[in-house]
């Protein structure tokens, strides 16, 4: 699925695998490497040979445009003992600073909290949502 997004310069259509690949650079940088695990919407992590799979992760990240700007949903599995609210703020804020170096119109990111990792994934069902004005 593409997304077409309006600049000075015309319109730039822009692919799922962008923003999963902009997502997983925010989600391997230390601070949030071991926090939180990118996975799909049945509380399965989603690697391969310890790796993060990006084909995998685009195809259950949610992108879709809404009100002349672009809503993110992301499946995550968090780690087990950590402040949920505050990281998942934190994570939120770091995504939207990722996408506002290219200037990319995001509007809405929600964090699905699928899964709590710590011998085995636990099923979860939390959504923390932060919208940009």
């Amino acid at each position: 699925m593409n997304i077409t997004i309006q600049t000075d310069l015309g319109e730039i259509s822009v692919e799922k695998n962008y923003f999963a690949q902009k997502i997983l650079s925010v989600l391997m940088q230390v601070r949030w490497r071991g926090r939180f695990y990118h996975a799909n919407y049945k509380s399965k992590l989603l690697v391969e040979e310890n790796k993060p799979s990006l084909v995998a992760f685009s195809d259950v990240l949610e992108v879709s445009e809404i009100n002349n700007g672009i809503y993110l949903s992301i499946p995550l599995i968090a780690d087990f003992g950590m402040p949920l609210k505050s990281n998942t703020s934190d994570l939120i804020k770091d995504i939207f600073l990722e996408f506002g170096k290219m200037d990319m119109p995001i509007k809405k990111i929600t964090v699905h909290i699928v899964g709590v990792k710590s011998k085995h994934v636990a099923p979860r069902n939390i959504k923390f949502t932060v919208n940009r004005k």
